[in-house]
């Protein structure tokens, strides 16, 4: 379903700051250095360096942004959402964080329930919803009644708001729609590309209290920002998968042209 709710999701970048701890993660794109115009790393377990399909402008561009963050670890990642082709692929800390599903989903995962319920038919932008609780929790009392605030749908996405999230996906959607939703935009499992990287997890509860809770947001899995930037070019394509492209095809020219798109479906 085509709605102009998407079009306030289709921005293609993701940024994000790592907790403080994190778990060991695969080797991913190391040594990554802009030379002659074009940008080189190794990729995975070899230690072999290959072209990649980045823009050596909006490579620094990112590179330099993270550094003036300051923050100990992060990434931004972006792509073409036409192509599916990497622009920039960038990462401060130890180790490449980009692929590596270690922050919690939390509110993006708004975005899955806000398309399992678009897609169903079951709301558009201007749906009235009312809502109770729900600010840093949801509990099984902020599913009861009809809720003492109301807005409408596209609101309630713009800020966020849990109760909303919750009580609609409780009301509307199923655990495997949703688990569904999350695959398809790369919530969970690997992230169409051509690349190993680590799959992202989303953990969606059966029971009723979890479901609600799940589609808000809270406690729905780890997500990379690879993925986030899967979803959200996922979402400016109106719903068509095209796979990711990390590295440069065979002759490829400084500033040549983007490999064509690629559909996942």
């Amino acid at each position: 379903m085509r709605s102009r709710l998407y079009l306030a999701l289709a921005a293609a970048a993701a940024l994000w700051i790592a907790p403080a701890t994190a778990s060991p993660a695969p080797p991913g794109v190391r040594k990554l250095h802009v030379e002659g115009g074009a940008v080189h790393a190794a990729v995975g377990a070899s230690s072999k360096q290959v072209r990649l399909t980045l823009d050596p402008d909006l490579q620094r561009a990112a590179e330099r942004l993270l550094a003036r963050s300051g923050a100990p670890e992060g990434a931004i990642v972006a792509s073409d959402v036409r192509t599916g082709r990497i622009l920039v692929w960038a990462s401060r800390g130890k180790r490449d964080y980009v692929a590596t599903p270690l922050a919690p989903s939390a509110s993006l995962f708004k975005i899955v329930t806000a398309a399992a319920l678009l897609e169903a038919g079951k709301v558009n932008v201007a749906t009235p919803v009312c809502y109770t609780g729900g600010m840093s929790a949801i509990t099984a009392r902020d599913l009861q009644g009809r809720g003492a605030t109301c807005t409408v749908f596209g609101e309630a996405l713009g800020r966020s708001i849990n109760g909303v999230f919750a009580r609609l996906a409780g009301q509307h959607l199923t655990a495997a729609d949703l688990r569904r939703k999350a695959r398809d935009l790369g919530f969970d499992g690997e992230v169409p590309i051509d690349v190993p990287v680590a799959p992202s997890a989303a953990q969606i509860p059966d029971d009723a209290l979890g479901l609600a809770r799940a589609g808000a947001g809270f406690w729905s899995g780890r997500l990379s920002p690879l993925g986030a930037l899967f979803a959200m070019q996922t979402i400016a394509n109106d719903g068509e998968r095209v796979r990711l492209s990390l590295l440069a095809p065979p002759g490829a020219q400084a500033g040549g042209d983007a490999p064509a798109p690629r559909s996942t479906d």
